[in-house]
């Protein structure tokens, strides 16, 4: 089965209201443990709940699928949210609160996205101030023009170039961990990314 555009959304450490972009093409959401907060807080409906129920702080009902883990574990809920997706076939994924308070879980949880390619080439993830999509392969992503970007090698990449950008960059290796390709902007209102080998993250930065 093909699924359409599933909306995660993570447990934050941060008491404010969330503010997210709602698409308007969702089918389906999956609240992870005290994510569900917020799905209530905005008015919606999660159609799937993962997690140990230590920080939720509404009633769990109205959904169709339950997973409830132990308290004490070895791993994240986040990471059984992940393994769940894996089972799935969704053709969208944006993610909310991905990147939670806490450095050591938000670090893991970036880390982790290598254990799941299935996810790369169709996954936004939202932040407050910024889109990161998660690309294994060349690409051509729409935005404004002067709109900020960056790319983040998650493994050293083979013959980057980059087109469309106030900084264009022609064929050249980049290394994990180099600063190369950060702070650039759109020039028009596309860009092209082209590799040969390597993982990458391009993060949009918006003010």
């Amino acid at each position: 089965m093909n699924l359409e555009h599933c909306l995660v959304f993570f447990q934050r450490e941060e008491k404010s209201p969330i503010k997210v972009n709602l698409p308007n093409d969702y089918t389906k959401i999956i609240a992870v443990d005290g994510g569900l907060n917020d799905v209530i807080s905005l008015g919606l409906k999660a159609d799937i709940f993962v997690g140990d129920c230590d920080s939720v702080n509404v009633e769990l009902k109205n959904l169709n699928d339950i997973f409830i883990y132990a308290k004490e574990k070895d791993f994240l809920d986040g990471e059984g949210a992940l393994e769940y997706l894996k089972s799935q076939k969704f053709k969208k994924l944006t993610f909310y609160s991905f990147f939670q308070g806490r450095w050591d879980m938000s670090f893991t949880h970036f880390l982790s996205l290598v254990h799941y390619k299935d996810f790369a080439n169709h996954l936004e993830i939202q932040t407050n101030k910024s889109k990161i999509f998660y690309f294994t392969k060349s690409f051509q992503l729409k935005g404004k023009v002067n709109q900020k970007f960056s790319i983040i090698p998650l493994e050293n990449i083979s013959n980057l170039s980059i087109s469309g950008a106030k900084y264009n960059l022609e064929p050249r290796d980049v290394e994990l961990g180099r600063g190369l390709c950060l702070s650039n902007e759109f020039q028009k209102s596309f860009i092209d990314v082209k590799w040969e080998n390597g993982e990458a993250l391009l993060i949009e930065i918006f003010n």
